[in-house]
């Protein structure tokens, strides 16, 4: 019967596995590299990058020479369906990480949508949760840390998510801040309970002692695991628990399986129909503009981004729209990509409608101007803020409602993302509307709006995806065994062997040759090349010590030194 050992990873005894098994792994993990499609499609040079990804390793262990297939922890379900088409017989020894129980004071009330969520992974212990801008995705990772009651690491990728992450922690688990473990560049200090931690941090910190300080991780944003920093460290926990939460699973270059092998599968989805019964979300109108921008364009879109929001009649009829709007009384959120398309349009808009408050939001700002701009938004001091992708992640203010996409956008997630800002309820708002401006006349972005007309479509689906697999099932076939890493070892009786004596030299190879100086046998720990002149101590002191033996030296390692080619 074949051992299947879960821990970080899967481990099987690669000898003992049927070549049919062995094909059917490598072949379903074996992806297409999104990187040699793009050198390829760009006609660039692509000798050291790989046609293929493959998520499986074959290695040896050093003491027992055993061979062991390493396959990614969440490969598990689809592992088994192998095994059962096969008619395999098969043993899961679980080497997950439990530690002792810790309890939380949470002041968390789930909402009905997001109940089945926190039910099914708990039960699935691994997995994704889709769940779009506006459900509380960080309300049901926390009520999943407090039943699971393991201490947890909750994973993030910028310092803004990471405030926010403590911000809720205190705010539903009732944790002091003091008592918040933060990770973050030379900042390591572990919670009793829960700690947050930056994965740019983690990547260079991970160990066996760190790895084995948690029970359950929580990777938000978890769409970004396929990339290798953050499959390397959510990879590098034994936790039982291993939690993905997410807007979207799907990414533009295809690698959204990595996620899925790394984490899990989907556990469960929340739908933008499920929130907007429950009143937590509004759904937006989307209003198509076509424009009548037109460019020859080359295979240069950096070049195509450029003219495009340099135009004058495009950015004037953004312009147009937005003072419309914002005169009306609304809230603004003008996106773009570049940022000096962003402070054109601010600038023009301050020229044109100097009544109406707006503001710059830019990665380029420092710090202070950028929580100054968050603060007044917040406030509703302003009505327009145009914004890059700083926006894209973590702002979270509800009155906004309306969204105008100055550049095109072809990312699901971060249409989504984007979208999702407006569809958060808040006093005196009705409605949100979604402005996207249509250039036809380019066929690369009209594809590009082809994309995120599906997105807006999306955004109707009208039931919760259920996951086919059975977890429960899955959890019962585990025969629970303590990890290696983490097994105490009982002392033996067996006499320890004696330490060697200090006096005790190792062996080693000698030679015997004459002295450079003066003909006298010595011995020396090294092979001779007969470039270089050996002597004994007596003539090597002298010749240190001399003027003459100086000279000497120097020229004798010119006339044995070899010539350089000119």
């Amino acid at each position: 019967m074949d051992e299947i050992r879960v821990s970080s990873f899967i481990a099987m005894n690669y000898v003992a596995l049927p070549d049919t098994l062995k094909q059917k792994i490598v072949k379903e993990l074996t992806l297409d590299n999104p990187e040699y499609s793009r050198m390829l499609h760009l006609s660039k040079p692509f000798v050291h990058i790989s046609e293929y990804q493959t998520l499986y390793q074959v290695t040896t262990d050093k003491k027992t020479h055993q061979k062991w297939l390493i396959l990614p922890r969440g490969f598990l379900p689809t592992l088994i369906q192998l095994y059962k088409e096969a008619e395999r017989p098969f043993q899961l020894i679980d080497q997950r990480l439990t530690l002792p129980e810790v309890s939380f004071d949470s002041k968390i009330v789930p909402r009905d949508y997001q109940k089945p969520a926190i039910e099914k992974a708990i039960i699935a212990k691994s997995g994704i949760i889709q769940a779009p801008c506006g459900s509380g995705k960080t309300m049901i990772g926390l009520e999943i840390i407090a039943r699971a009651g393991q201490p947890a690491l909750w994973l993030v990728h910028t310092k803004e998510l990471l405030e926010q992450a403590v911000d809720r922690i205190q705010e539903y688990l009732q944790i002091p801040k003091a008592a918040i473990g933060i990770i973050e560049d030379n900042r390591q200090k572990i919670g009793g309970e829960i700690t947050v931690g930056m994965v740019q941090s983690l990547e260079r910190k991970v160990d066996l002692k760190l790895a084995n300080r948690f029970g359950l991780v929580v990777l938000d944003e978890a769409h970004h695991a396929p990339a290798k920093t953050f499959s390397r460290v959510v990879s590098a926990f034994p936790a039982l628990y291993r939690i993905g939460l997410t807007a979207t699973p799907y990414r533009r270059d295809g690698m959204h399986p990595l996620m899925y092998y790394t984490i899990g599968y989907t556990i469960h989805k929340i739908t933008h129909v499920d929130l907007t019964q429950s009143g937590e979300l509004i759904l937006p109108n989307v209003e198509l503009i076509p424009t009548e921008f037109s460019f020859r364009y080359n295979d240069d879109y950096p070049k195509l981004i450029k003219v495009l929001t340099e135009n004058e009649g495009r950015n004037r009829l953004i312009l147009q729209k937005v003072a419309e709007e914002a005169k009306a009384g609304h809230y603004c959120l003008v996106l773009s990509e570049r940022i000096a398309h962003c402070e054109l349009l601010h600038k023009e808009f301050e020229q044109e409608t100097p009544e109406v408050k707006s503001a710059v939001l830019v990665g380029e700002l420092n710090q202070s101007e950028q929580q100054r701009v968050m603060n007044e938004l917040r406030n509703r001091e302003l009505n327009v803020v145009f914004a890059t992708k700083v926006a894209d992640e973590g702002l979270d203010i509800a009155h906004l409602d309306r969204l105008f996409i100055a550049t095109p956008y072809r990312s699901a997630h971060k249409v989504k993302q984007q979208v999702g800002r407006i569809m958060r309820p808040a006093e005196d708002k009705s409605d949100a509307i979604v402005y996207d401006f249509v250039d036809e006349k380019i066929p690369v972005l009209k594809n590009q709006m082809e994309i995120r007309k599906e997105i807006y479509d999306s955004f109707m689906e009208l039931e919760s995806v259920e996951t086919p697999l059975d977890f429960d099932a899955l959890e019962n076939l585990f025969i629970k065994e303590e990890a290696p890493s983490t097994v105490k070892k009982e002392r033996s009786n067996k006499p320890k062997r004696p330490r060697r004596q200090r006096s005790q030299k190792r062996s080693r190879r000698e030679y015997r040759i004459e002295c450079d100086g003066c003909g006298k046998s010595i011995v020396v720990p090294f092979s001779p090349d007969g470039r270089r002149p050996v002597y004994c101590d007596e003539c090597f002191e002298f010749r240190k010590s001399t003027t003459l033996g100086r000279a000497l030296q120097q020229a004798f390692s010119k006339q044995s030194s070899p010539r350089r080619r000119r």
